[in-house]
Parts: structure tokens; sequence; C-alpha cells
């Protein structure tokens, strides 16, 4: 795949990320950012939405947030949920930085390129 694949938003999949999280601040020596991804296709054992997952790992992991708008976007557009209700549960405390790229509109589907405004 050109892009990273999602996780399935899942307890096991939460224990596994925040454990490694773990690993990576000792190594890191302190906290650090999780960026959220765009994705084309979404696990059918999820039971948490994305913005539930990414809240609970960054309380879990203890780690901070670089939020990626058109990737909310562009996930929104491919998986037909609110952008703008994502955006309103994220824990707003652990948010240190925004980032903002383009898409690739393919009609059905956005890809997220970084090429288009």
């Amino acid at each position: 795949m050109h892009d990273l694949l999602p996780l399935p938003f899942t307890e096991e999949a939460l224990r596994h990320v925040s454990s490694a999280c773990g690993a990576c601040k000792i190594i890191w020596a302190g906290r650090f950012c999780l960026e959220n991804v765009s994705s084309y296709f979404q696990y059918a054992q999820s039971t948490l939405s994305e913005w539930e997952f990414l809240s609970e790992l960054a309380q879990r992991a203890d780690c901070l947030l670089l939020i990626d708008i058109n990737n909310i976007y562009v996930s929104a557009f491919n998986h037909c949920f609110d952008a703008l209700t994502y955006l309103r549960h994220l824990p707003i405390d652990r948010v240190r930085q925004f980032h903002l790229a383009g898409h690739l509109n393919r009609g059905d589907y956005l890809i997220d390129t970084h090429d288009h405004p």
C-alpha cells in the first residue's frame, strides 16, 4: 500500500499500541505526538469510533496528538461520518499541533495526496 493502513478500533489494538507507545516514551525520554491517518477501509471488528480510539490511546499512552484535519475530512467522506463530530470529541488538552494538506477527489472517495489545497 502507498499509505499507512488503519488499525481496527478495538480494546486489543488499544492495549497493543499503548504498550508500544510506552516503549517509545522510554527510548524518546518524553512525550511525543501521534497523528491520525486517513483511511480507505474500516475493520468490521472495530467497536470504537476513530475519535474514541485516538482519545483513549492518548490518555493511556500519555501522549500528545498531531491532528491532521485533511485526514479527518478524507476519512469522514470515505466512511460517511461527520468530521465535526470527530473534532468535537478530541481531548483538546492533548492536541499540540494541526496539519493541513490537500486531497484528490475521485468522486466516490477521496485520496490523501498532499498535492491540492
